[in-house]
């Protein structure tokens, strides 16, 4: 489907099309627009945090700031991989390591802090829990998707550095929808549903991390050692 958007708009905008047929391009392109998205449920549980004093509102409301700062901070490290082409591989391989530790730091807390309130944390006013679910659902199959398509082919580590933090925003979105509909329509025995989906999606966000943070690392100290050869 993006592929054929892409066809339709290289008849009409040529230069545009072809900024778009990089892969990490439309990533950093769609990192972007979701900023607005990260920033309304930042500014939407900030002020539902203040209102009902909610742990749960002030944890999400955090998170999404720090996912905020973490989205801006892959911009500009993809922006100074494309600035700077000389040292691409080694500005791709830091901001990979630190989206890496972010990745930790920033989701473990609140995957702990739902395991915690067993699912009795919050809910979504009216049929507004709908139009999350559709969005929650959205987001997750289109991160899957993207992950596979950027290590298919083998795209640069920033653009799978974005695709992995999507793909870790988009399993708290679910985490945070399953919370939200145990809270709205309960059933005895729904919370303990919440502590399983919690613990996996801790488990695979910290092995991702710890992946992301050893193969920066191992790719680190390789440029190092040919940086260092070429000096000798």
């Amino acid at each position: 489907m993006i592929d054929a958007f892409i066809e339709r708009l290289s008849r009409k905008y040529p230069n545009l099309a072809r900024v778009l047929k990089d892969s990490g391009n439309r990533a950093a392109l769609f990192l972007a627009i979701s900023l607005a998205a990260t920033l309304l449920f930042a500014v939407y549980n900030g002020v539902l945090a203040i209102v009902y004093k909610s742990t749960w509102n002030i944890a999400l409301g955090g998170y999404y700031t720090l996912l905020l700062a973490s989205k801006i901070g892959l911009l500009l490290g993809f922006g100074n991989a494309k600035r700077r082409e000389e040292n691409a591989e080694l500005h791709g391989a830091l901001t990979y390591l630190i989206s890496g530790a972010a990745l930790f730091l920033l989701h473990t807390p609140l995957v702990i802090l739902v395991i915690e309130t067993r699912g009795n944390a919050f809910r979504y006013a009216g049929v507004l829990i709908y139009f999350y679910a559709a969005y929650a659902f959205y987001k997750i199959i289109a991160a899957v998707v993207n992950l596979v398509r950027s290590y298919k082919h083998r795209s640069g580590l920033v653009t799978q550095a974005i695709r992995n933090i999507n793909l870790a925003d988009a399993m708290v979105s679910v985490l945070a929808l399953q919370t939200a509909l145990i809270s709205t329509f309960g059933g005895e025995g729904m919370p303990h549903a919440n502590i399983a989906t919690g613990g996996v999606i801790c488990g695979i966000v910290m092995l991702g991390s710890i992946f992301m943070c050893i193969r920066a690392s191992v790719l680190l100290v390789r440029i190092r050692r040919e940086k260092s050869g070429r000096e000798q």
